[in-house]
């Protein structure tokens, strides 16, 4: 079960944790420096059947449909507090499969090639899920309950223009060990190893999050790829593998 929700402020620190750094560029690289997870454009190997979870809490009334045209997917929605808690809930898109071994840039981070008409909301987040339970038990439960571990999650903010932009999450960001009332950290990978994503872990990657979690606000997320790079420049300069709209 998930915890009464509330926002945080934001601080220095948690701007820090942020890291993020955001490239408009046209495409992804094929090459050996970023490897495609997801697509949309009904390729082998990266397109997966996303479906939309809504808050379950406690009569939770967040809502959000997902789409999918033109090689972009879209999350379309808005969250709002749960009546009885008073506290913000949250909407996902999740995909479960088999997707890339991306353990060969697990120095690098994670590219998401996005726009939104709603780029003030702060409460975005990614999740990968590597481990050998429920993708769906760990990545409601963020470390907090027994045998929860290995849903790995990272928060990103979307550059505001009507263009795609590179939005780059360094794994170092990325922790095991969250809230499930807020989606924040209860551990870094800075403050515990052990909430590390490893290379082990982005070997076997069998569950794709994006979230809109613990802010109120409407939602609206396109999502044209998203792969795993070795540096922010990287991603930015291999432009190969997808045509900007």
């Amino acid at each position: 079960e998930r915890g009464p929700r509330g926002s945080t402020p934001r601080s220095d620190q948690g701007d820090k944790m942020l890291a993020i750094t955001s490239l408009s560029s046209a495409a992804f690289s094929k090459s050996g420096l970023s490897v495609p997870l997801v697509t949309f454009d009904g390729a082998a190997g990266t397109t997966f059947d996303f479906t939309v979870l809504n808050d379950p809490v406690m009569g939770g009334r967040s809502h959000a449909s997902w789409s999918v045209a033109g090689g972009v997917g879209v999350l379309d929605g808005e969250v709002v507090d749960v009546p009885s808690l008073q506290a913000p809930g949250f909407v996902t898109a999740v995909a479960n499969g088999k997707f890339a071994d991306a353990s060969s840039v697990a120095s690098g981070g994670l590219t998401l090639l996005v726009r939104s008409s709603t780029p003030t909301y702060s409460g975005y987040r990614v999740s990968l899920y590597s481990g050998f339970g429920s993708g769906t038990y760990s990545c409601a439960g963020g470390g907090g309950i027994p045998f929860s571990r290995g849903c790995f999650k990272g928060k990103f903010a979307v550059p505001a223009g009507r263009s795609f932009s590179e939005v780059y999450i360094p794994f170092s960001n990325f922790t095991d060990l969250w809230s499930s009332a807020t989606g924040e950290p209860t551990a870094t990978c800075a403050t515990d190893s052990s909430a590390c994503l490893t290379a082990s872990a982005l070997a076997s990657v069998k569950r794709v999050e994006l979230w809109a979690e613990g802010v109120s606000g409407k939602v609206q997320l396109e999502v044209k790829a998203v792969a795993a790079s070795a540096s922010a420049v990287s991603a930015a300069t291999a432009l190969t593998a997808i045509t900007a709209a």
